[in-house]
């Protein structure tokens, strides 16, 4: 049985993923926290941003992959507890005027800068380049960014589509431009998919999930949520 967050993190964590003909498969410091965190980031606060007023769906979708027993309360308990881990991180982002208040910012640069990595340092740090063969550290920061995510939405929902919009806004095609060259953004083309879209195809997903599961996580009444959500959003 697969976790929802090992469902999602698939395709993000192949299209970074570097296959060399010899040697095994590997990812970079750079793509781990920049796209495959950066992503879970986001997904994450989707959920805690939308499914707040259903905890127990979000629970089951928030679940760790070795976890096979869900507490759901000890679940929700953990998330609300993490309210004051989410506050620090938003006031230390209105301490840095000159940072925007996007999941750039928010996530990526921080963390990096949390294991020594400043993303803007030129010539940029090599160890941006570095391949991850430590598999446990790649787990951990691929859950923990799903978990900050979830943190995030739950409980500052405002916030959080505050930070949404500031982060797909449409920009000048110049200024793009010169995101792509300095790194911050991945795709020559903008992509600015609206919080509502996110939110639709993020439940679409959650069900065709479960719809793998054997036995199944999601009951008929969790699949009802997410169906209403996804009529509310289109």
């Amino acid at each position: 049985m697969s976790s929802f967050l090992a469902f999602i993190a698939r395709p993000t964590v192949a299209q970074v993923t570097k296959r060399p003909i010899f040697g095994k498969p590997y990812t970079t410091i750079g793509s781990l926290f920049s796209s495959v965190g950066w992503t879970l980031y986001q997904v994450g606060g989707v959920l805690g941003y939308c499914l707040r007023d259903t905890p127990k769906v979000l629970a089951k979708l928030a679940v760790a992959p070795e976890v096979t027993a869900i507490n759901e309360e000890e679940i929700i308990k953990e998330i609300k507890e993490s309210a004051n881990i989410v506050k620090q991180e938003l006031e230390e982002m209105e301490d840095r005027e000159d940072e925007e208040k996007t999941f750039f910012y928010l996530y990526t640069v921080r963390e990096l800068r949390g294991i020594g990595i400043d993303f803007f340092q030129w010539p940029p740090d090599k160890r941006l380049k570095e391949k991850v063969d430590d598999e446990k550290f790649a787990a951990d920061v691929v859950r923990i960014s799903f978990v900050r995510g979830i943190d995030f939405g739950f409980n500052f929902p405002e916030e959080f589509a505050v930070y949404w919009e500031n982060t797909h806004r449409i920009w000048p095609d110049s200024e793009w431009r010169e995101l792509y060259k300095k790194g911050i953004v991945l795709s020559k083309t903008q992509f600015t998919p609206t919080l509502r879209e996110v939110i639709v195809t993020t439940a679409e997903s959650a069900i065709t999930w479960n719809e793998n599961q054997s036995p199944r996580m999601l009951d008929a009444n969790d699949t009802c949520v997410l169906q209403e959500m996804i009529e509310a959003n289109r």
